[in-house]
């Protein structure tokens, strides 16, 4: 029918409400009722699920199809080729990375369900053990920095890591006068295994007897929010074997030291 001339102008009107107005409810229904809605994602049961965070963002983003598969990365411009590199499988889905693929039956989600389910049982438990401690101790929030030496001593900050993943063992050393100001560092690789066994042990043990040797020391531990520099070399990503000794401070940890010199305090929780 053509339109009426004397109906006056035209209006916006939204017919999922009976007087035609615009809402977001009116809006939702007409989108659930076009069978928009995915009945099959459950996004409550994904945001109330007792897993650690990571493994909740990773089930959100899959299947809102934002996970990097091949094929994605086609879709978005990388030079990339939209088959799967184990299987060759022409089109490399998210179900098939991580369900499908033959070539990844030993690899894929699935099949380390056993592996992620232990993991937050043992998260569980570490949450629970802490709570229980927690209420038997008294903490306070304090706030500590790295101090310097008094004048004529030279502060010397160890730190050491082990990789649990790669089970490596690393450690960092810097030296600095009662200025702060940079001495020396440096950076050694340990091997593997755990830090009672590691090759240096031997020589970590007679250091430590031949200190009632010296005149005077002073040996304290220290907070890593107050041995900050000293962990940062311990985390250095070297590939050498040898000793990486620093002469001058690395610039990617200037920062660090100029924190230092401006007294930067960090916030840290202990018992009291």
């Amino acid at each position: 029918m053509p339109p009426i001339r004397n109906a006056g102008q035209d209006l916006f009107a939204c017919d999922a409400s009976p007087d035609g107005s615009f809402s977001v409810r009116s809006s939702y229904k007409i989108l659930t009722s076009k069978g928009f809605q995915n009945e099959n994602i459950i996004w409550k049961d994904i945001c109330r699920s007792e897993i650690i965070e990571r493994a909740r963002v990773f089930l959100w983003t899959l299947p809102h199809n934002a996970i990097l598969t091949n094929q994605v990365r086609v879709a978005r411009n990388f030079p990339d080729v939209p088959s799967c590199v184990r299987c060759s499988h022409q089109s490399e889905k998210a179900l098939h990375a991580i369900r499908d693929c033959p070539q990844g039956s030993q690899d894929n989600a699935l099949a380390l369900s056993p592996q992620i389910k232990a993991h937050v049982s043992f998260i569980k438990e570490a949450k629970s053990h802490n709570m229980q401690v927690a209420g038997e101790h008294k903490y306070e929030n304090v706030m500590i920095k790295w101090l310097a030496p008094e004048a004529g001593w030279i502060k010397f900050n160890s730190d050491g890591c082990h990789d649990l993943y790669s089970n490596k063992i690393k450690c960092g050393e810097v030296f600095r006068d009662h200025n702060g100001q940079w001495i020396t560092g440096f950076h050694k690789n340990l091997g593997i295994g755990s830090v009672g066994s590691h090759p240096l042990s031997p020589i970590i043990k007679n250091i430590r007897s031949q200190l009632s040797r010296l005149k005077e020391f002073k040996v304290i531990h220290n907070f890593r929010e107050s041995n900050r520099l000293a962990d940062a070399l311990a985390l250095h990503d070297s590939t050498s074997e040898d000793i990486v000794i620093f002469y001058s401070i690395p610039t990617f940890y200037c920062n660090i030291l100029q924190e230092d010199f401006r007294n930067l305090s960090l916030s840290r929780r202990v018992v009291i």
